[in-house]
């Protein structure tokens, strides 16, 4: 393998933890030079939101029906249904 990562303390693995750009740059034993940039925009760091909705408030013998939604980015994810 002849072609070596010259920036990132020469490793080929890069660990996003926000949305952005990084720009790997490398070299050949031949002495060219190159970059590439590597762009991720999919990281999500708004917390879903869980919502339980009871079938009665009132006290009761029984256990009330419970229904959950889990929603990300206000879309319904699951419905406990």
């Amino acid at each position: 393998d002849d072609v070596k990562v010259t920036n990132n303390d020469g490793n080929r693995t890069y660990t996003f933890t926000n949305n952005g750009d990084f720009t790997f740059e490398f070299s050949d034993e031949a002495g060219n030079t190159g970059a590439k940039k590597a762009t991720v925009n999919w990281i999500d760091k708004v917390a879903p939101n869980v919502y339980v909705d009871y079938s009665t408030t009132e006290k009761t013998k029984e256990p009330p029906a419970v229904r959950q939604l889990l929603t990300l980015r206000h879309i319904l994810i699951k419905d406990s249904r």
